[in-house]
């Protein structure tokens, strides 16, 4: 029954969607050519006895890359994200986010489109894999008439592949080192952020127990736990501690994570600080 409710809540949304195309500037034709498409389409608060759904479509090519990735959102106001991504074998060249909506009136009525904006990023890499670059290009909508805003992101490496630094630029900045990067028997242990004057502002430490790994923030003012995240025995994500929120029933946020036998994410629950929950489930169509 609830196969069959998801795939007639996912036709309603597709005739819902039927203009969004038109607001987009640039072509979202669907280039699935087959491993599977997912997607996931519900999320239930049980505080407010609400529900609403939520539809991504995601597509992928022969060898398993994400080619497309579309998203919509049922209620009121719906935004549509659109996201292809373009790749040389198996290094992702390019990915291309384009977000349009439309607000519609208690009857349902459309009344009013946004504009949409789009975001693209190009990657580039060494000749030992590494992605050493990442261009960001932030385009305003369609009506705005400036060029985009460039960002730049620079990425060193050691030799066993792992990132040891980020260097952050744009037209207004000059570079600078944002992040650096320190390891031990292959795990990070530190992750330091600077300001654009090159002083320390505070460090992520990371400390692992078996299938635990936490992790902390430091800052002048000392040492507190950031994040908890838990892994089964397949090395799987399986839950998520978030510390770094505004305490209200709880200190922390915890995300859930459950997986089908072939490894596919199948469930997905968030518990709020406030005491609300959230249930997601996913589908397959391959």
């Amino acid at each position: 029954m609830k196969y069959v409710l998801a795939l007639y809540c996912l036709f309603s949304l597709f005739d819902l969607c039927d203009a969004q195309p038109a607001m987009i500037p640039r072509s979202t034709v669907i280039r699935d050519q087959g491993i599977r498409s997912g997607s996931f389409y519900y999320y239930k608060d049980d505080r407010k006895h609400k529900d609403s759904i939520l539809v991504s479509i995601d597509n992928y090519d022969s060898t398993g890359n994400l080619i497309q990735k579309d998203e919509y959102s049922d209620k009121g106001t719906f935004v549509f994200r659109s996201t292809v991504y373009d790749y040389l074998d198996s290094q992702l060249l390019k990915k291309d986010e384009v977000t349009a909506g439309v607000f519609t009136s208690v009857d349902g009525k459309t009344v009013n489109p946004v504009v949409g904006t789009r975001n693209v990023t190009i990657f580039e890499y060494d000749s030992a894999g590494n992605n050493i670059s990442m261009k960001l290009y932030l385009y305003p909508p369609p009506l705005v008439k400036r060029p985009p805003s460039e960002s730049i992101v620079q990425r060193e490496f050691d030799d066993q592949h792992h990132m040891v630094k980020e260097i952050e630029s744009s037209k207004e900045l000059s570079p600078y080192v944002h992040y650096t990067f320190f390891y031990s028997n292959g795990l990070l242990i530190e992750k330091r952020a600077y300001d654009i004057n090159k002083k320390w502002m505070y460090s992520y430490v990371h400390e692992y127990d078996q299938k635990i790994e936490s992790i902390y923030l430091q800052n002048s003012n000392g040492k507190t736990l950031s994040k908890e995240i838990y892994y089964d025995d397949l090395g799987r994500l399986v839950k998520e501690k978030n510390y770094e929120v505004m305490k209200a029933y709880k200190d922390h946020e915890t995300y859930t994570y459950s997986y089908s036998p072939e490894g596919l994410i199948v469930d997905r629950s968030i518990e709020f600080a406030s005491g609300d929950h959230r249930y997601f489930k996913y589908f397959y169509s391959k």
